[in-house]
């Protein structure tokens, strides 16, 4: 089985030997791909949607994995019970979903040792959630699937200290290690933000246009600081 880049990054932050619970699965791609490979042995794959949650079925079952992976019918972390799952995924949903998800079902987040996700938009609203409810970010990754960088956040237990607004915006463990998509990261979420503040030019939001405004000359630093020293 190939997976999509995005969700081969995923595989790759997952601890082997957990046991998984991968929210909002679509296809089950992700949760079939580590037990073929012998990374997990045991996952829960779930979707609020049944027809998505049929398409996992016929692959699970594809695949011969019935007795590896349980499907789920439901929403968000309800379909687990606390402790049940040592690993949680929030993959492939906008950033508020995400935090929606988190949010309403705490207690069994808070029994996951690690916990795995992948906003498609407005990941800062992530990093802050984590932040404000006493998590830690672990490690962070940047994929490039297509035209779009996506980023992926592994948290655990556990508060960290978070000095500067604008590394809930690029992310702290992204900032530390400086990789290859940085420089291209950085200029993308510019260019963002640039296209936000051009549709918010003759706004009354006097608040949200000076939020933009520093954000963007905040990453306008960090793009020339890092080309200099690169």
């Amino acid at each position: 089985m190939k997976l999509s880049p995005r969700l081969l990054k995923l595989a790759y932050l997952v601890p082997r030997n957990s046991i998984l619970a991968d929210i909002g699965t679509d296809h089950g791609l992700l949760p079939i791909y580590l037990i073929c490979t012998g990374h997990i042995q045991r996952a829960i794959a779930s979707d609020v949607k049944e027809g998505p949650l049929e398409q996992a079925k016929d692959n699970v079952e594809r695949f011969g994995l019935t007795d590896n992976i349980e499907l789920r019918l439901g929403n968000g972390l309800s379909v687990l019970e606390p402790s049940e799952a040592e690993t949680i995924v929030v993959a492939g949903m906008g950033g508020q979903m995400i935090v929606d998800i988190l949010s309403n079902d705490l207690a069994v987040l808070r029994k996951a040792r690690r916990v795995l996700l992948q906003p498609m938009t407005d990941a800062s609203l992530v990093r802050r959630w984590l932040y404000d409810n006493g998590f830690s970010i672990r490690e962070e990754e940047l994929v490039k699937e297509k035209h779009f960088i996506y980023e992926i956040i592994s948290a655990g237990q556990g508060q960290e200290s978070i000095d500067r607004e604008i590394l809930f915006e690029v992310g702290p463990r992204l900032f530390e290690k400086k990789g290859a998509l940085w420089l291209e990261f950085i200029g993308y979420k510019l260019r963002v933000y640039e296209t936000i503040m051009a549709e918010l030019k003759n706004s009354s939001e006097t608040e949200r246009v000076t939020r933009y405004a520093v954000l963007i000359e905040e990453l306008k630093e960090l793009l020339e600081y890092d080309r200099d020293s690169s």
